[in-house]
């Protein structure tokens, strides 16, 4: 009665009267009736097999069939028993939402895409009005008689490279989220990485007056990766802790590779600290957090989601771990497959004279045996 009700029928009855053939009037793919039965027969027991049908009124509805064969003592098929359940509105909502996340997929690349052509677009003009505009400020071509012209002249040299270090963050973005952004990979230690970061960022680091110290282990292994991604992500770290850090504050940077052989590097800050919110916040495209306290500029709110995508595009892992009040660490985990374990430097043994063999007595108490020292 229930399958005759699901398929449109008054009584099962008319069910058996108007259908007599099931693969060719109800399924709408009839060969998939066909591998259900061939399958039914074979293993004697389907479960979960959904298929699209026909109704009387010849609306298509999805079902959920469990199916078993019942056998006579000499083996042969008597009939086949089981379960019917209409489970279109759980398909239509599976449909519904494989839809949207494809259109969500391509609203976002068309979205990068656009960002990426634009990019390039303005970086053109952009170039010539920073160019001309430093000429200008400069004096290259003569003193400047009104001296505000000067200074109109620096601000729009320096605005123009603001605008221009936007352009470069949002077409880093949208290279890593297309999928064109790859990786020249290269053996490099941190250390080396790290140094070259703390020679770009020497004055602002002066200016800021917060104390910056590297922990790196001597015997820390190469990583396998990008090295010049790797000093981006470094760059936009430290300069982070530097940004939210007061005067006299502390910043340190330190390494360490775990027992799974991945490698933890954190930038360690005593500064002003973010809550949950913050967090989620400065981890979002664009999002900033006050930095009022700061007498630094505002950066573009792009620097951490160049970071996690630079992250994860090595297989690795970005992580915050943050107290108001009490500073940040901020945490990049690589994967044990970029750590070189079998680059960790071995320090040489330092010599020891020879000396002749000693008597020892073994731990049990039985007679003293040799151990020859070398």
């Amino acid at each position: 009665m229930a399958l005759a009700e699901i398929l449109g029928y008054g009584t099962p009855n008319e069910l058996m009267n108007e259908v007599s053939d099931i693969g060719g009037q109800l399924y709408l793919r009839p060969n998939e009736r066909a591998e259900f039965v061939q399958k039914l027969l074979f293993e004697g027991r389907v479960s979960g097999n959904e298929a699209e049908v026909k109704r009387r009124d010849g609306k298509l509805i999805w079902i959920l069939q469990n199916a078993r064969v019942v056998r006579n003592e000499k083996g042969s098929v008597d009939y086949y028993e089981g379960s019917v359940w209409d489970v279109t509105e759980r398909k239509e909502a599976e449909e519904a939402m494989r839809y949207a996340r494809i259109q969500a997929e391509i609203s976002s690349r068309t979205r990068m895409e656009f960002l990426a052509n634009m990019s390039h677009e303005l970086r053109t003009p952009l170039n010539a009005v920073i160019g001309f505009s430093e000429i200008i400020k400069d004096e290259v071509m003569g003193q400047i008689e009104i001296k505000v012209y000067k200074e109109y002249a620096q601000d729009i040299y320096d605005s123009g490279n603001y605008l221009l270090k936007i352009i470069s963050e949002i077409l880093e973005v949208s290279k890593i989220e297309t999928g064109n952004r790859e990786l020249n990979q290269s053996n490099f230690r941190l250390m080396k990485a790290v140094k070259a970061c703390m020679t770009i960022m020497m004055n602002r680091i002066d200016q800021a007056g917060v104390e910056v110290k590297i922990e790196l282990p001597e015997d820390l292994p190469e990583l396998l990766a990008e090295e010049l991604g790797f000093k981006q992500i470094m760059l936009n770290l430290i300069g982070n802790a530097i940004k939210f850090t007061p005067q006299g504050g502390k910043v340190r940077v330190t390494a360490s590779v775990e027992k799974t052989g991945e490698m933890y590097i954190d930038i360690i800050d005593s500064g002003i600290g973010m809550t949950a919110e913050e967090i989620k916040k400065a981890l979002t495209p664009f999002g900033k957090v006050d930095t009022t306290f700061s007498g630094m500029k505002a950066g573009t709110g792009l620097g951490l989601t160049i970071v996690e995508s630079l992250v994860r595009l090595h297989g690795g892992e970005f992580k915050i771990i943050s107290q108001k009040g009490m500073g940040t660490t901020a945490r990049v985990i690589m994967p044990a497959s970029r750590v070189l374990m079998d680059s960790v430097p071995v320090a040489p043994a330092a010599p020891v004279a020879a000396e002749e063999p000693k008597a020892e007595t073994s731990a049990d108490g039985d007679a003293p045996h040799l151990k020859v020292v070398k």
